[in-house]
């Protein structure tokens, strides 16, 4: 049964309601319809609760590698647990890394045409340290005077991860905080791990080896890989000077891993490039160790949980943990299917460690995060166009790339929409102009779009949940929200 989501008539989320307690307060005047993202719409009271109960909801996370669930649950005491609602989160793979890049190029010729412009490191602002308000450690909130002090409450400084590693939990915590405005949330259970990387590579390993890696003894790994291997280039014999080399580039997802190195001259290494041995022609001297498995959900398990619980405490919810051997007994009790869904659903009802397993809560409304991306610094290519309907202000060039067309700031709509530059926007009401990333109708469609880039001659490109990019006239949409940021479209086949 799909529960509706209600608000006050403050705009503060209640519990949800039953279709047919929402077609009753409909019926007599008591709530009216609010639209949220995509072909979500929720309850809006419309008159005053005088001391409204809010027992709250439970949600549970359901981490994974290229995808993750955060499902949340209705726990009733006498009757089977029913979902509310499951989001299905896209993880972010190699992107963070290519925008990083991006932004590293972006600054870099900014400083070229700014030869005056100071670098970056004198213009940032290190944290305070909490006690003394001097500087504190870089990944701290106290300085080296103050170190280890004991601090009630949480830490004000997050700890510090990789760009990618806090991207994949920034997503969650983001639609996590969608969800909050519509749904009182008030427990969140979060599936964690601890891995021994060593015992997953070798489970017989112990004793000294285990306390000794192949670089133990040596005063960097490429000492340690020429001891192992020869003062010898791998791939052509020379004397050197040698470097490390990855046999599978880090840019294809290779790792720094012991089994992934290689001693090679400069002239191979850069020869070599992004390609694999196979893919070069040319195979290593010396074989080496069979590349086990990479266990890279493992570390960003492991990696991410201390700041996503930080996080959710920072937050205000109730966070507890679980582990996925417990998630999986309570699967195979119940006899229920194997899916990212259900596994979400008991996580969000485990009460971990207990002999009894949760129930497996009812399937609700199925939905998925989309990340409402645009460009305002560049606009399409032509090859994102089918051929027959390439813009013609985007010119295919003999390379494969296409003359870039102007992104403006915005359109006016109306009967006669107005094309707004930078600079031009001042004094126009919000509610007539629509932006990119900025969430929209088109006339005949039943479900919003993302507009992505507004062009010159006053057509505006747009992103249906699908993927696909349309360009239409500025007279065929209406605006809806300005910026979501993440849209939760209604999934077409929400069974289980």
């Amino acid at each position: 049964m799909r529960r509706i989501p209600v608000l006050s008539r403050r705009g503060e989320p209640l519990m949800p309601c039953r279709p047919d307690r929402a077609r009753h307060l409909l019926k007599r005047g008591k709530a009216k319809v609010v639209w949220l993202d995509g072909t979500i719409f929720a309850l809006k009271l419309t008159y005053d609760l005088p001391n409204p109960a809010v027992p709250g909801l439970w949600a549970g996370d359901d981490p994974g590698g290229k995808t993750r669930v955060l499902s949340v649950v209705l726990p009733r005491a006498r009757r089977r647990p029913e979902e509310v609602l499951a989001v299905e989160i896209p993880v972010p793979q190699g992107e963070v890394r290519r925008r990083l890049e991006q932004r590293r190029g972006y600054r870099r010729l900014r400083r070229y045409r700014f030869r005056g412009r100071s670098a970056r490191f004198a213009n940032r602002r290190p944290p305070q340290c909490w006690v003394c308000g001097r500087n504190a450690r870089p990944g701290t909130d106290s300085c080296r005077h103050h170190r280890g002090t004991p601090r009630t409450g949480l830490p004000g400084v997050a700890p510090w991860l990789p760009p990618s590693v806090r991207a994949r939990e920034d997503v969650l915590l983001r639609v996590l905080a969608k969800l909050q405005a519509f749904l009182p949330i008030r427990r969140v259970t979060v599936e964690v791990g601890r891995f021994d990387l060593q015992k997953l590579r070798d489970p017989d390993i112990g004793g000294e080896a285990y306390q000794r890696g192949p670089r133990y003894g040596h005063d960097s790994t490429l000492a340690a890989l020429v001891a192992a291997y020869g003062d010898r280039c791998a791939y052509c014999g020379g004397p050197g000077p040698l470097t490390i080399d990855h046999v599978l580039p880090r840019s294809r997802g290779g790792t720094n891993a012991w089994e992934n190195l290689l001693p090679a001259c400069r002239a191979c290494n850069q020869a070599k490039g992004n390609r694999t041995p196979e893919e070069w022609g040319v195979r290593p001297r010396v074989r080496p160790k069979p590349l086990g498995k990479a266990f890279r959900m493992a570390t960003w398990i492991q990696q991410g949980k201390g700041y996503l619980l930080w996080r959710l405490r920072q937050m205000g919810l109730e966070v507890h943990t679980t582990f996925g051997a417990y998630t999986a007994w309570a699967r195979k009790v119940r006899g229920a299917a194997k899916s990212h869904f259900t596994d979400a659903g008991l996580i969000a009802l485990s009460e971990y460690p207990s002999a009894e397993p949760p129930e497996v809560p009812l399937a609700g409304l199925r939905l998925a995060a989309r990340p409402a991306a645009f460009r305002p610094r560049q606009a399409f290519k032509a090859e994102r166009y089918p051929e027959a309907r390439r813009p013609r202000q985007a010119v295919r060039l003999s390379s494969g790339w296409a003359r870039p067309v102007r992104v403006n700031a915005g359109v006016r709509l109306g009967p006669r929409p107005q094309v707004l530059r930078a600079g031009m926007r001042r004094g126009v009401p919000r509610t007539e102009l629509v932006a990119c990333g900025d969430l929209v109708w088109l006339e005949g469609e039943g479900r919003p779009v993302v507009v992505t880039a507004i062009k010159s001659r006053g057509t505006v490109a747009c992103v249906r949940p699908d993927g696909a990019v349309t360009e239409v006239s500025a007279r065929r949409i209406r605006r809806h929200r300005p910026r979501p940021g993440i849209v939760l479209w209604a999934r077409r086949s929400g069974a289980r």
